[in-house]
């Protein structure tokens, strides 16, 4: 789906990442995993980069292109506070409950029963505030 993935894919809003994050709190839930692509919707996590008052177009290429460091550094120098949008994060409501998020989780269709074991592999990085990893369901 390209950037649609990001513009289309389901996202939690604010509101109800605040009554998730006290569902999770209240049944000792520190794992937050979900298959969406953003935890924010668009308009908060892409602002003015897909979205917002100034969407670039076109995109700036992966990192670590020339486009993407002045895009970094139009931003503060954090891709993670970044957005210029009003409104309130849900990551930000989520994380303030949980140990560890995950996203863009695939085949979770495939899980059949209620409660399962989840293995997180992950990959270490040095002054990194997240990473990919390997999610194992083990029903």
């Amino acid at each position: 789906m390209g950037i649609d993935y990001l513009k289309k894919s389901p996202s939690v809003h604010y509101e109800a990442a605040v009554l998730l994050a006290n569902k999770m709190e209240e049944l000792d839930s520190h794992i937050f995993m979900t298959d969406c692509a953003l935890v924010n919707p668009p308009r908060v996590q892409g602002y003015n980069w897909f979205l917002g008052d100034a969407p670039l177009v076109p995109l700036p290429k992966p990192w670590p292109s020339a486009e993407a460091r002045e895009r970094l550094l139009d931003m503060g120098g954090s891709y993670a506070y970044a957005h210029a949008s009003k409104e309130p994060s849900s990551y930000g409501a989520l994380i303030r409950k949980a140990i560890g998020c995950g996203k863009c989780l695939v085949n979770c269709t495939q899980i059949k029963e209620r409660r399962i074991k989840m293995i997180i592999l992950p990959l270490k990085i040095k002054n990194g505030g997240a990473s990919t990893c390997r999610f194992v369901a083990v029903e």
